[in-house]
């Protein structure tokens, strides 16, 4: 029986000892975090996601236990800087923001008196639908390249000759936020009339056929879907003035977007091109090479101005180049509901 004793009362020391380890064990682990403490100095850039360029203007907090300590905004080169004293048992984060990125929140962890973060904003989404006797991919992607080159958009999505074309607007939510800027464009074959009371839009996915048909009262009401508060919608076919129109109705009016149209509800276009009549996939030099209003509006936003300007600029040239070569006038259409100027 004393044996018996015994051996308990080692067995209880033991586990007390084991807890009393742990708990100042612990209590050291707890300590450390984070790894440096005292008077930091924070810097760093902030690019665009795969163009590793500088961002101006970003604005750039420190949050400690998650409340702002330090502010600044990057410089021409993308820099900032603060300094802070970090202390113990604290949890540290960098939080960058732009308007029409995502916003990006990272944890630090400073290793000594001077630490280092970059960023590479992201969020600029565009979405591409289209008939495959109207334009083609390589079109697609020259109109990617110039919102990637001068409008900093970084993710892109393709839709050719669509079934469901809804599947698109749900891939395109998928990745979009609240903060991103969105770009929808399509172009096709289109006609207009009436549902019932209702004016509408219609295009058409493949050669002019109505079977995989878009209006615009079922496209417009599928955007509410998406969450960002800056969307442009550009559509480029005959007949396609109710994709703005629909914006024009009370249920839309606080919608967050800039909606464009090549024409208005009863005129056909005219392609951009030496034969603007029609479009040729296997003889892009000698064919109409996209719309006449999507030329002219790209033009002008590549060489610097605003989404407003460019709008103005394409209407006038439009107008002018179908009446020129085609006896048309299609009156290109546009309903901007942004807070915000754009490009």
């Amino acid at each position: 029986m004393k044996n018996n004793r015994k051996k308990s009362k080692i067995s209880i020391a033991l586990v007390l000892g084991i807890l009393i380890a742990a708990i100042y064990g612990g209590a050291e682990l707890t300590q450390a975090w984070p790894p440096y403490y005292g008077e930091v100095d924070f810097d760093g850039t902030v690019d665009v996601e795969g163009l590793d360029r500088p961002v101006e203007n970003v604005k750039v907090e420190l949050l400690e236990d998650g409340n702002v300590k330090r502010c600044d905004y990057t410089d021409s080169n993308g820099y900032y800087e603060f300094t802070w004293t970090v202390e113990r048992f604290k949890i540290y984060s960098i939080r960058i923001y732009k308007l029409g990125f995502n916003q990006q929140d990272q944890n630090v962890l400073p290793q000594s008196s001077s630490h280092t973060q970059n960023f590479e904003l992201d969020g600029r989404v565009a979405l591409f639908l289209w008939a495959s006797d109207v334009a083609n991919q390589s079109i697609m992607e020259e109109l990617a390249d110039q919102l990637k080159t001068n409008e900093s958009f970084t993710d892109f999505i393709y839709y050719e000759d669509e079934e469901d074309w809804e599947d698109a607007i749900d891939a395109l939510d998928a990745i979009e936020t609240y903060d991103s800027l969105v770009f929808i464009y399509i172009i096709a074959h289109g006609q207009y009339g009436w549902r019932g009371d209702d004016k509408a839009s219609w295009v058409y996915q493949v050669g002019g056929t109505q079977n995989y048909e878009i209006c615009s009262n079922d496209f417009v009401e599928k955007l509410l879907d998406l969450d960002s508060q800056n969307i442009f919608l550009l559509v480029d076919s005959c007949y396609s003035g109710d994709f703005v129109g629909e914006y024009f109705k009370e249920e839309y009016r606080d919608e967050p977007v800039f909606a464009m149209s090549s024409s208005n509800y009863t005129m056909s276009q005219r392609w951009y091109g030496d034969n603007g009549t029609n479009y040729n996939p296997e003889d892009e030099d000698g064919s109409a090479y996209g719309g006449t209003f999507t030329h002219f509006f790209f033009e002008r936003l590549s060489q610097g101005y605003t989404d407003i300007q460019s709008f103005n600029y394409a209407y006038v040239n439009t107008n002018a180049y179908a009446l020129a070569f085609q006896g048309l006038n299609q009156k290109p259409q546009k309903e901007d509901l942004l807070d915000y100027t754009w490009f």
